[in-house]
């Protein structure tokens, strides 16, 4: 039924106040068309054209109205001013004073207004709306065609869980077309991946679901995003993928969440190739956790050991996986330190052989083989190697080295030996004449003498070569004296040559009087020792017991050790001090020398073969070596203390033996 209007605008407005000022004051515009003329209008309706009210009265409405909206407005009016079913609402344009377009929405009615009929309309200003939902198309569309795009499978629903994009990638992995899936809800996007409907990662985006979760091997968050990975048994022909998902929330421009979307990637190849991976870590940990070769893998950037096998922390004594390569640099001796650190420096590969110190002090020798691993520019990113310990070998080859030093030595004290018992015979047949004539002019001294002194009471001027006979009464006797001693010190001397390069049967079962032992020994010894000090002191204890050994080896370390004090003086007015006592069950000899003495880096070598401090004069660091030897052969100890620029003191202790008891040496 059309509704009744009052004849005229002034009978509205004096009748009714109230009605008039609820038109005025309405937020939409509010205007009558009769023949598309505009009959009445409100001020709302200037402030949505930008027109004045006198310029919008009895002018055409379709002034307003877009060009290409314009067709549309006039059908809708002739139609329901014929009193034909058209839409109560719809929208259209509008072109403002000032030329803008502004989307409207229009609900209209038919009227009777001055006994003719007429449209009633409200005009509602949707124009935000409008270009919010073009916006959002256009941004949806945009989605819509990255989606299609994407090549992993991604789909998006709204709040109400119902499908709003499926991607082709999402057809071909479930073989659901798009167009029997879109708007549907109630899990339907979980039947085609799970066959059942049920949460799943996408849904966690909008409520937690201990269901959902707890069908992932794992779900993590990060931001407003979901990280998920599980097996999806039934795709890729029954055989199963791995799947890894990431589920976001969508919003629209105020902020407001309008739906999720869910990307899907098919891991199952990095899957596979991890697994083969592990597998293989898995072997090569075996193998390495059980060799006896240290494995090693080095970053070559960050410097840091990424990998240490048991055998390699064995190796050094000490954990090295995780530690810095200034750390492993630290335990290298430092001697080869600078060569390590150029050669694994330059990222190229190489073996090295260099020492370690271990955090207990004990050093190893260690042989490494390193080998660079680059990238695809040929940059070293790694360094991997084995390093095995080659003390054992290294010290093998030393006493190898010693012993073939030691036979050298040996056969140059055979051929001596040689040499000293042709040159003993050669002195002592000369020797002998002197001896046996020396004691033929003593006695023959004796027997001229009476007659001499009675020729000399009567001629007071008789001389003997070229002396007085007062004078050389006196000094002959002493000549031949020294004579008769000479040659007893030669032969003393002789003797003690050939006992010293007698070929030593190394037999350790001689009875010895130790005493017995220095007196042969200083005797070789006496021009060295004249040389170096004229404070040269013995003590040596009476009563002593004998010690079981090989009495050529202890003079050898004997004669090595005092050669030694002599050495060290520097000047004659410096002191050695040799002393034999009895300890308890050992026979002690200690040698004390006022020398330049030794410094405590250095004291810890002296025992090492080819260690010296005298290559100036032909030191070849075997003399203390050969000396330990010998003393730990016969059970006994040396030891060795010094201070440099005080001296040194050497202590030996043998075993002592009661058999024969004690004698006088």
């Amino acid at each position: 039924m059309d509704k009744q209007i009052p004849q005229s605008a002034d009978a509205i407005i004096i009748n009714e106040d109230i009605g008039r000022y609820i038109i005025e004051n309405a937020n939409m515009a509010i205007i009558v068309t009769q023949e598309l003329i505009l009959k009445f209008v409100n001020s709302a309706t200037e402030l949505l054209t930008g027109y004045a009210r006198n310029d919008l009265i009895n002018h055409p409405f379709t002034q307003l109205v877009h060009p290409d909206d314009l067709a549309l407005i006039i059908d809708r009016y002739k139609q329901r001013v014929q009193g034909k079913d058209v839409p109560a609402s719809y929208e259209f344009r509008i072109i403002t004073q000032q030329g803008i377009c502004r989307w409207v929405e229009i609900k209209a009615e038919r009227i009777k207004w001055q006994n003719d009929y007429a449209t009633l309309c409200f005009l509602s200003d949707i124009t935000a709306s409008k270009n919010a939902q073009q916006e959002l198309k256009a941004t949806l569309q945009q989605m819509h065609d990255i989606m299609e795009f994407q090549p992993d499978p991604t789909y998006v629903i709204n709040n109400d869980r119902k499908v709003i994009a499926w991607n082709k990638a999402m057809e071909e992995m479930t073989g659901v077309k798009r167009e029997a899936i879109i708007g549907q809800g109630d899990y339907a996007y979980s039947l085609p991946l799970y066959n059942e409907r049920r949460p799943i990662l996408i849904d966690l985006i909008f409520s937690s679901s201990e269901e959902a979760t707890s069908k992932y091997s794992y779900v993590k968050a990060h931001g407003d995003k979901l990280y998920g990975e599980n097996f999806i048994s039934h795709l890729n022909n029954g055989k199963g993928i791995h799947a890894w998902g990431i589920a976001s929330p969508l919003f629209d421009q105020t902020g407001k969440q309008i739906g999720a979307i869910e990307t899907i990637r098919d891991v199952t190849e990095r899957k596979e190739t991890e697994e083969r991976l592990r597998q293989s870590e898995s072997r090569f940990r075996l193998i390495a956790d059980n060799v006896n070769e240290g494995f090693w893998v080095v970053d070559f950037m960050s410097r840091q050991c990424l990998y240490s096998n048991p055998a390699l922390d064995n190796i050094y004594a000490m954990q090295l996986t995780n530690v810095s390569a200034d750390e492993m640099f630290a335990k290298i001796h430092p001697d080869e330190l600078d060569m390590v650190k150029k050669e694994r420096s330059s990222g190229k590969s190489k073996e090295l052989e260099y020492r370690i110190v271990r955090p207990d002090g004990d050093v190893r020798w260690l042989r490494s083989r390193g080998f660079a691993v680059t990238d695809e520019n040929g940059k070293t990113v790694r360094l991997i190697g084995v390093t095995t310990d080659i003390t054992i070998f290294k010290k093998a080859a030393q006493e190898a080295e010693n012993h073939r030093l030691q036979m050298i030595q040996s056969d140059k004290m055979a051929t001596l030996g040689v040499l000293v018992s042709g040159v003993a015979h050669e002195i002592n047949n000369p020797n002998n004449y002197l001896m046996l004539n020396s004691k033929i002019i003593e006695r023959a001294w004796k027997d001229v003498l009476p007659l001499m002194d009675e020729h000399y009471k009567n001629h007071p001027e008789f001389t003997i070569a070229d002396l007085n006979y007062g004078e050389a009464r006196e000094l002959l006797p002493d000549i031949i004296q020294g004579l008769s001693d000479g040659t007893k010190r030669i032969k003393r001397i002789v003797e003690s040559l050939r006992n010293y390069a007698r070929k030593d049967t190394a037999v350790l079962n001689q009875e010895i009087m130790i005493n017995n032992i220095v007196e042969s020994s200083l005797v070789l010894l006496s021009n060295m020792i004249h040389k170096a000090t004229n404070n040269f002191e013995t003590h040596l204890a009476e009563g002593l017991p004998c010690i079981k050994g090989n009495s050529q080896q202890l003079e050898q370390v004997i004669i090595n050790i005092v050669s030694n004090a002599c050495q060290s003086l520097g000047n004659r007015s410096r002191r050695i001090d040799l002393y034999t006592q009895r300890e308890d069950s050992w026979v002690v000899l200690k040698v004390v020398d006022q020398g330049c003495g030794i410094s405590v880096e250095n004291a810890s070598k002296i025992f090492d073969p080819f260690f010296t401090t005298k290559q100036d004069i032909g030191g070849t660091g075997l003399g203390l070596s050969i000396s330990k030897n010998i003393i730990q052969n016969h059970n006994g100890t040396i030891e060795f203390e010094s201070l440099a620029g005080k001296g040194s003191t050497v202590t030996l202790r043998l075993p002592a033996i009661e058999t024969r008891g004690k004698g006088k040496e």
